[in-house]
Order: structure tokens, then C-alpha cells, then sequence
């Protein structure tokens, strides 16, 4: 499942936004990722990618997209009508993103010059395909993206056309189904999943069935009841669609349910320019739209398979979305932040951590383990840059403490993968930390259990799940 097309019959619905998250996301994992701009009349999927929207982020110096190779390269529109071979090489435009393991690839709907819109006019799909060999020309194109990237992520245009057709029946293996609770934006989408489906069927090329991830996008979850009423309503007419891949046998698993884990939060902020929300929030808040993002981005890395563990285990099913790094890759590292007043919490978590520390399942920095003379603050901070987990002791302690709860609080702000510890019951409520999964499990805290040795048995076996 490599070539995924995101479609929506109407605009507004977020299509290229979230695909263009998603690309970051998977080239963060290490992915190979292309994406292809074939919204020809209202083209623009570059723009989320300007060097302005990484500025600051991350450790690199990685700077985004010059928008003036848009207008300098070729781009689809120019490859289609042209039909070089390798064309398709010379249109590629590279745009390195900061602390990805790989950078993203990216083919513009075309050349952005004063011409552009008369070649996209002058296009003519049926003599395309009957008069120039276009079918296999697409076909030739699409073995050669296969056979380059991990994954292509094409960003179709809207309503109906004749290139669409392309892009959402011979192209993709996957269509990114969205749409918001209108009966136009979700009927339109329906019908085109259900035409695009029977069109591949027809292919004179091999095909496996065409597949479909449906997304409701737009979310305004603070009228629940609304929610909860369109929710009903497609859920219905979408188990077909779902039927192929999603394990519904399961109890654990309704289309309902699982719509709703999937759907993309509105926030108004995002209505002004060009911002990515995985770059911008991070992917931690369950709230925020970069958390979705990184659920459907987990979903196409893992090919829409093992989907009980995304909804039963989604931290780890997360965590199965990187490619595979080398043999010698350091293990996972955990950096513990909490108050030298709770030392001897952090000493009895220790304790139960070390068969995975000695069997180098995992790395552990404690914040107070400077060496003397060391700041331990900027120790902390060095120790940070390459850890995989934070583990926040929280007590009132640390809540009181300026220097690690400040940390703490710049690493939630940043998108960093944080898991509080509740030590007791204190109220952390508006710092952001109540929205995280903490632990122990099912809510409880260190004190709520029969023995210290009880809590954190049960702590190390949900951590265990991360690795």
C-alpha cells in the first residue's frame, strides 16, 4: 500500500493540510516519502513547506522549500504533457525538514510560469489515453514512484474531473477519504469512493482492491451532541467502506468508535496561512490536530493492519510507523524528570527498570545524576536532545519546582513524548499534563496501590509496551 491518494469532493475540508503533515511525519519516521501536487487548477501544497514554518524548530538547520524551484522545475502537468521516461527525476524538488530521517521529496502541479494555466487548459485527458499512450505512460510512472519511495502521497483535486480520474482510480492503492458533517461534503465523497472503487476494478493492469481510510475532518467537539448525531449517521453508510480492513469481529471495535479515534479537531487558528500542526503543537495533545494527524500517518505506515493494537495500544502502535533503523541504533532512552525531594521515588522506578537497562532493551538518564560541578539543569537539557520518552515524577514538588517544571512544561510545549507518573493525587489541572495517558494504569496513582513494589510493577509492564 504505497501510493495513497487524499481526496475531498468539497474545499475547505483540510485535504492538503493533512496530507501535508502526514508526509512530515512519515519522513520523520525515516520514510521515503514523495508527494505529488495534482490539484492543477488550484494548485499550492509547496507552501506548507516554506522556510518560515520550521524556523526554530528542531536541531537542524534544515531550512524548507524555496518557493522559486516551483517556479523554475517542471512539474506534473509538464511531465504528463511531455512524457519523458525519467522526466518525472528532473521535477523532483527536495525539501530536507528538520530532524527527519529523511527528507521529503515533493513534484509541483507544474512549472509556475506565465504559461502554466494554459498548459493545464490545453491538456486533454481522452486524447491522453487513446492517441498518446497515457494509460501505460501513468503505469510506467507509477511502477517507477513504487520502486523510489516508500511512500506517495498525492493530493487530488476536488469535485469531479477527468484528471481526477487519475489520481483517484489508476494511481492509488489507498484514497484518504475526507470530508465534514455536510450532507453535500460527505455524499460527494461517498459517491466518488463508490465510483473510483468500481473503475479500478475494471483496470486492464493488476490491481489489488482499492481501499479507502475515511476521515471526518473539521471536528468541533464542543458540540458533542451534534457529533455524536453525524457520527450515527456515517458510520452506517460508510461500513463498506471499512469492511475490507477493519476488524469488526473484534468487540473492542466499532466503526463508530473508531471514526471518532480518527477524526481531525477544528481549531480556527489554522484558518490563517499555511502552518503545519505536527511542527507547530507537536503530536502530544489529544486535543490538537497533531495528534490526529499522527494517528492516520500510523495507520498508513502500517498499512492498515494490527489495527486492534491502535485502538487498544495506540502509544505503541505508534511507535511500529518508523522504519526500521540499523542493527547497531542506539536503544530507546528514557529521561526521568522529577524533585530531589521524591529521589527515592525515582530510585524504587530505577530499580524495577534494571533488567531492561542491563539487557540494553533501554537507556536511562536520571536529572539529578550530574556529575560534580555539572549544572544539572543544562545537563538535563543535553540529555533531552535524543530521548526517546520523558518520564515526569509528578508530585507538588516538582509542580513547585522552577527549573523542572519549567523543563517539563518547554518539552510538553515542544511535542515531546512525555508520560507523567502520579506519585499521589495532586491537581495539575491547566498545564496540559492532564491530557497525557499517565501512569500507573486505569488513572490510579503510587499511593493508590497495596505496596510501592506493586505501583511500579505495573508501571514498568505499560512502559515495556512502549519499547
Amino acid at each position: 500500500m504505497k501510493i495513497i491518494t487524499f481526496y475531498s469532493y468539497k474545499g475547505g475540508v483540510g485535504r492538503t493540510m493533512c496530507l501535508a503533515n502526514i508526509a512530515v511525519l512519515l519522513a520523520k519516521w525515516g520514510h521515503k516519502v514523495l508527494m505529488v501536487d495534482w490539484d492543477w487548477e488550484a494548485p499550492g501544497l509547496e507552501r506548507y513547506f516554506v522556510a518560515e514554518n520550521f524556523n526554530g524548530k528542531g536541531k537542524s538547520t534544515a531550512t524548507g522549500l524555496d518557493l522559486n524551484m516551483v517556479k523554475e522545475k517542471p512539474g506534473l502537468v509538464d511531465l504528463l504533457t511531455e512524457r519523458k521516461k525519467e522526466g518525472w527525476k528532473e521535477a523532483i524538488i527536495t525539501i530536507p525538514i528538520p530532524d527527519a530521517r529523511e527528507p521529503l521529496h515533493f513534484i509541483s502541479a507544474g512549472r509556475r510560469d506565465d504559461d502554466y494555466f494554459k498548459r493545464v487548459r490545453d491538456f486533454n485527458v481522452d486524447t491522453f489515453y487513446a492517441k498518446k499512450k497515457g494509460g501505460q505512460f501513468i503505469e510506467d510512472l507509477r511502477r517507477a514512484w513504487r520502486d523510489a519511495y516508500d511512500f506517495i502521497l498525492i493530493d487530488s483535486r476536488t469535485g469531479v474531473s477527468e484528471i481526477n480520474g487519475i489520481s483517484t482510480i489508476q494511481m492509488p492503492n489507498l484514497i484518504v477519504l475526507l470530508f465534514t458533517a455536510t450532507n453535500q461534503s460527505f455524499e460527494g465523497a461517498l459517491d466518488i469512493a463508490y465510483r473510483s472503487a468500481s473503475a479500478h476494478q475494471k483496470l486492464p493492469y493488476d490491481r489489488g482492491q482499492l481501499l479507502f481510510l475515511p476521515i471526518l475532518s473539521r471536528v468541533e467537539v464542543a458540540v458533542s451532541q451534534l457529533v455524536d448525531k453525524w457520527i450515527a449517521r456515517f458510520s452506517k453508510d460508510l461500513t463498506p467502506l471499512y469492511e475490507p480492513w477493519l476488524p469488526t469481529e473484534n468487540p473492542n471495535i466499532k466503526i463508530d468508535e473508531f471514526l471518532m479515534r480518527t477524526k481531525i479537531p477544528h481549531d480556527p487558528s489554522y484558518t490563517f496561512g499555511e502552518e503545519l500542526a505536527v511542527v507547530r503543537d507537536g503530536t502530544i495533545d489529544p486535543a490538537r490536530m497533531g495528534y490526529a494527524y499522527e494517528g492516520i500517518a500510523a495507520l498508513i505506515a502500517n498499512k492498515l493492519e494490527r489495527v486492534e493494537e491502535f485502538v487498544e495500544q495506540r502509544d505503541l502502535y505508534i511507535s511500529w510507523g518508523g522504519r526500521p533503523v540499523s542493527a547497531d541504533h542506539a536503544p530507546p532512552k528514557f529521561v526521568i524528570i522529577y524533585d530531589i525531594a521524591d529521589d527515592a521515588h525515582c530510585k524504587m522506578l530505577n530499580k524495577h527498570l534494571n533488567i531492561l537497562k542491563i539487557t540494553k532493551k533501554i537507556r536511562v538518564y536520571n536529572v539529578h545524576e550530574a556529575l560534580p560541578g555539572e549544572d544539572p539543569v543544562l545537563r538535563a537539557i543535553i540529555e533531552m536532545e535524543d530521548a526517546s520518552w520523558i518520564l515526569s515524577l509528578v508530585t507538588v514538588d516538582l509542580l513547585n519546582s522552577t527549573d523542572w517544571f519549567s523543563m517539563l512544561f518547554s518539552a510538553y510545549e515542544a511535542g515531546r513524548r512525555i508520560v507523567p507518573i502520579r506519585i499521589a493525587k495532586v491537581d495539575f489541572e491547566g498545564t496540559g499534563l492532564e491530557r497525557l495517558r499517565s501512569l500507573p494504569s486505569q488513572g490510579r496513582t503510587v499511593s493508590d496501590f497495596s505496596t510501592p513494589d506493586a505501583a511500579y510493577m505495573d508501571i514498568v509492564s505499560e512502559l515495556k509496551k512502549l519499547l
